[in-house]
């Protein structure tokens, strides 16, 4: 499904003869479309369909084909496949895969290489000022509940939001260096 495409046949041998799948068909196209979209990690693009022959029913499911190894986004990380297994990118392979896919960076996405030293409390303080509260902003509680900061990993991680409005040095991360 991330590559050539392919049909899956259920009723049918190697050989090509037909041996039928003898389960009610309208169960066996909503299990095959279930399964299409929740049984991934995300949901396959697919078209199943069934033909009757004598010997019982035959389905398929047909996949097209895709443009490549697309980058898989699970829990907040990235992953691409590597031979037979899922792994992280590393920051370079992970920018350029955003360059070339025109992957969007989401406002709450956590910047793994960033801390919470990152941030410049003095502009978020001001940033709060102009919103009518006078409070000290605190990492575990205003700045979290602005998108500042997201737990990421056992840490308090900068957001995307927070270091390009926050941030001391916005452009010095890895992941933000082309805005």
């Amino acid at each position: 499904a991330n590559t050539d495409g392919g049909a899956v046949i259920l009723g049918a041998e190697d050989s090509g003869k037909i041996v039928g799948v003898d389960d009610n068909p309208e169960a066996v196209q909503e299990r095959l479309t279930g399964f299409l979209q929740s049984g991934f990690s995300a949901p396959v693009a697919a078209r199943c369909g069934r033909h009757r022959h004598s010997n019982g029913w035959v389905h398929w499911i047909a996949v097209p084909r895709i443009r490549g190894f697309d980058p898989l986004r699970f829990r907040g990380r990235f992953y691409v496949r590597r031979a037979w297994s899922s792994v992280e990118p590393s920051p370079h392979e992970l920018q350029e895969l955003f360059n070339v896919f025109g992957f969007v960076f989401t406002e709450r996405q956590t910047i793994p290489a960033a801390s919470v030293e990152d941030i410049d409390i003095h502009a978020f303080r001001s940033f709060l000022s102009g919103r009518g509260t006078e409070k000290e902003p605190q990492p575990c509680d205003d700045l979290r509940n602005a998108h500042v900061l997201r737990d990421a990993d056992g840490a308090l991680r900068p957001t995307l939001y927070g270091l390009m409005a926050f941030g001391r040095d916005p452009q010095a991360q890895p992941h933000t260096g082309s805005f």
